[in-house]
């Protein structure tokens, strides 16, 4: 851990856990970067699972990093920013919001094919599903790692982070 990963701790405030949130920040970032291979092979509906995956981890490395292990239960990724927003005061505008509820409603549909109503995987998710689900997993990271770097500077009011 480096001293830029130190942060002061506010009094009467629980300490900010910085191997927790590296952990689970470092899995988004390995998700991301497989999601973005997959698009390259084509494998569009493979790349959607794993950015999904991706912005979960984003979410949770937020939560770990404060202590709410219990708001880290389940995978809906609307849930787990509501939480984050509850537990570390993450402000996302609502278009953000939208973007994690496509992204979340691919949860079972992009790893099962009995969770669609026929065909299989592919004819579900292309190229065009593959860019949203990375552009919300990569704005899911950015507003995670940022928000952490404020956390680390102290205790004042948050910026809200940009649009996915």
């Amino acid at each position: 851990m480096t001293d830029s990963d130190q942060p002061r701790e506010p009094e009467g405030e629980a300490a900010l856990d910085a191997e927790a949130f590296h952990r689970w920040i470092d899995a988004a970032g390995e998700h991301l970067g497989s999601a973005r291979l997959l698009v390259e092979g084509g494998r569009h509906p493979d790349a959607v699972l794993m950015a999904e995956q991706s912005a979960q981890c984003s979410l949770k490395s937020l939560l770990h990093a404060v202590g709410a292990e219990a708001s880290t239960r389940g995978h809906d990724l609307v849930a787990l920013a509501r939480a984050c927003a509850r537990e570390v005061g993450l402000s996302l505008p609502e278009s953000q919001f939208d973007g994690l509820r496509r992204l979340s409603a691919t949860y079972l549909s992009s790893r099962y094919p009995d969770a669609l109503p026929g065909g299989v995987l592919s004819d579900y998710f292309g190229a065009e599903s593959s860019a949203a689900a990375l552009n919300a997993a990569e704005a899911t990271l950015d507003a995670a790692q940022g928000l952490w770097a404020h956390l680390l500077e102290g205790p004042d009011d948050q910026p809200e982070v940009g649009d996915l």
